[in-house]
């Protein structure tokens, strides 16, 4: 039936002939391939000449030959550690495009592709290990058997808790670090997390970083030298809200009016103190994509300014005047208490339960219990009149200073025990010029 089926068909539609396989061209040698063939070639030759000549020219010959085994030496090292690198990428290529079968081609052994063994062991074989025949029915699903090679098994020593996590049971380092994470994403308002106030945390805005990055590629597509890529650059998809075309725009607008504008004084230092920021007309195209993405985040700085402007309680820190800035790294974060911690961020901006605050959010009586003023968080800190006279504010700074003076004494011990110096420095005095010769120079 088949074989009138397939007659019929090439007789009605024909036969379509099969494309032979493509035989691939051997890929084009390098440079320094085709130097290391030469100097090969040139080596052969110079050891039949070597043969040929006499006992006057062979040693310019061996010194010609010893110059060409030190350069295939330097090339074909050089040749061996870019095949090395080839080697380790493809690798880490398949590593990451499908890690299990990289895994499993490390232990398995690759195969050769061809069966040796006959059919009929094929069959015996496959039927000893898969088929349950010879088994009876009330006896397959039983307990299975230990081979008799493998090693006896002994019980655990301790018993595995196989039930489902909870949020109580943070392991180690990590959990804990995985609860405070969470807790300050929850509980922190975008401008407290990112402004760079007078507490400044290691961490930046998503939104922030997502902006710079499409700004970044906006900027490398539309400038790009190759001119195929500079006028077929695709539109960035990046929502209704904002555009990364319009936002480089606006900040290379923002950085040539800064240039008209100038140098001006910033803070309460002398004009000219600070450092001279770059300018947009002399910059680089690299220095000029640099500078874009900065205005672009100091743009997102200034937005979170404005909200905390708007916040008459948690932006209270935007009218400190004279308050040194807080930096806090990621070694002090996970090295510091959670609640030292968490006392800084609710005092910085004033969202700690004091009766004041209890006041505007429960209702409570807002009034210090030692006096009967409103007791706010300033008021807690320094401003009790009755904390005052009992002397509690001298003792909290009595106990600053006595850390400070045990510090200050150790480092003045450590000092008076070391030997004294040998060899004393010797000073030399100050040449001071007078007016006169000051104007002849």
């Amino acid at each position: 039936m088949g074989e009138l089926i397939y007659s019929y068909g090439r007789e009605r539609f024909g036969v379509k002939d099969r494309k032979a396989k493509k035989e691939h061209a051997p890929p084009d040698k390098s440079r320094r391939q085709q130097e290391i063939e030469r100097l090969v070639k040139e080596r052969r030759q110079l050891k039949k000449q070597w043969k040929k000549t006499n006992e006057l020219e062979r040693g310019g010959l061996e010194a010609l030959q010893c110059d060409i085994k030190q350069r295939l030496v330097t090339l074909r090292r050089a040749e061996y550690l870019r095949r090395q690198r080839r080697k380790k990428e493809r690798a880490r290529v398949s590593f990451y495009k499908n890690p299990f079968k990289f895994t499993k081609s490390l232990f398995v052994q690759e195969k050769s592709g061809t069966l040796k063994a006959p059919l009929k062991d094929i069959e015996e074989f496959l039927k000893n290990t898969y088929s349950e025949a010879d088994i009876p029915p009330n006896q397959r699903h039983g307990p299975v058997t230990v081979p008799a090679d493998m090693p006896p098994l002994h019980p655990p020593k301790h018993e595995m808790d196989t039930s489902a996590p909870t949020w109580n049971e943070p392991i180690g380092k990590t959990g804990e670090c995985l609860c405070k994470e969470v807790a300050w994403a929850t509980k922190m308002h975008e401008q407290r997390r990112y402004v760079d106030g007078p507490l400044s945390l290691p961490i930046s805005s998503l939104t922030e970083e997502y902006k710079c990055a499409k700004s970044r590629l906006e900027m490398t597509l539309s400038e790009s030298r190759d001119p195929l890529v500079c006028c077929a650059a695709p539109a960035l998809r990046t929502g209704r809200k904002w555009n990364p075309k319009a936002a480089v725009a606006d900040a290379r607008a923002a950085l040539r009016h800064r240039d008209i504008i100038g140098h001006v004084q910033q803070g309460r230092g002398g004009f000219g103190l600070g450092a001279m920021p770059p300018t947009w007309g002399k910059a680089s195209p690299a220095e000029r994509r640099c500078m874009v993405v900065e205005e672009i985040r100091r743009q997102e700085e200034a937005a979170r300014y404005a909200r905390a402007v708007s916040q008459p309680q948690q932006g209270r820190w935007m009218r400190w005047n004279g308050t040194a800035k807080k930096k806090i790294s990621w070694s002090e974060l996970w090295s510091m208490e959670s609640n030292r911690l968490s006392f800084i961020i609710k005092a910085t901006y004033d969202i700690l339960p004091t009766p004041a605050n209890l006041h505007l959010w429960l209702g409570e009586d807002p009034a210090c219990p030692l006096c009967s003023a409103p007791a706010g968080l300033k008021h807690i800190l320094v401003g009790c009149k009755t904390s005052l006279s009992q002397g509690r504010y001298t003792w909290r700074h009595n106990q600053v200073l006595r850390c400070l003076a045990s510090a200050i004494e150790e480092k003045r011990t450590a000092t008076n025990a070391a030997p004294p110096n040998v060899y004393p420095e010797v000073q030399t005095p100050t040449a001071f010029i007078r007016e006169a010769q000051a104007e002849e120079r």
